[in-house]
């Protein structure tokens, strides 16, 4: 094959590698193992003073060693990896075929030979331990920052953010009732008093702006 195809076979495995993984599908590549993706929903943590910290989702990547691996597994990403170059009009399906075969063919070499297998755009593969023959090897996979951030790109523009409880309705009417009769009030008449309560009074207009915030996009809430 030529230098220029190959490079365009391994840029549409990875292409396929993002897409399978993104969507919770287990990419298979034989004899590497399989790489699968777990997401983590959107999570809260306390804080010491009151407030909490909202961790947008994020899609975490796992990796299961060959020996792990289901035959069938490989199986159903080679038949994905040939549709898709097949799809590219690069190749046809019989070249496809014979891409996946091949590098199937060039990856097992390569793991008898304890070579460390670096696949452009997923990760590292590293054999851990030569296997015995009829035996598949253990590998230790570490994945490449740039599919990391591929497969999560949809809360790329998410930030973990740092905000107060919002008050129910019922509360926050009742307590700016209760914060403008103590303003008038001779028992709020210190220095101390008053400005406890106007901080006070500025919380719940913080509140109400994390609210407004929170119920942008149709009211999904922080990251819906």
């Amino acid at each position: 094959m030529k230098t220029k195809s190959c490079d365009k076979a391994i840029e549409l495995i990875a292409e396929v590698a993002v897409s399978d993984v993104s969507k919770g599908i287990p990419f298979s590549l034989e004899p590497l193992g399989t790489i699968i993706s777990r997401k983590h929903q959107m999570s809260f943590a306390d804080n010491l003073d009151g407030s909490f910290t909202v961790h947008p989702p994020f899609i975490e990547v796992r990796y299961i060693s060959p020996p792990e691996t289901a035959s069938e597994n490989y199986f159903a990403t080679s038949q994905r990896i040939t549709e898709r170059l097949t799809a590219s009009g690069e190749f046809t399906y019989k070249e496809a075929s014979g891409i996946c075969r091949a590098l199937s063919k060039l990856l097992r070499k390569a793991v008898a030979k304890g070579k460390i297998i670096k696949l452009r755009g997923v990760g590292a593969f590293t054999p851990e331990s030569l296997a015995e023959e009829g035996e598949d090897a253990l590998l230790s996979f570490r994945i490449a920052d740039q599919f990391a951030e591929r497969i999560n790109e949809p809360y790329a523009s998410l930030e973990k953010k740092i905000t107060f409880p919002i008050p129910p309705d019922s509360m926050r009417k009742a307590l700016e009732v209760n914060l403008s009769a103590e303003l008038q009030s001779a028992g709020a008449s210190t220095f101390i008093e008053r400005k406890l309560a106007l901080i006070s009074k500025d919380l719940i207009k913080l509140n109400e702006e994390i609210n407004k915030d929170s119920s942008k996009d149709g009211g999904r809430g922080l990251w819906g």
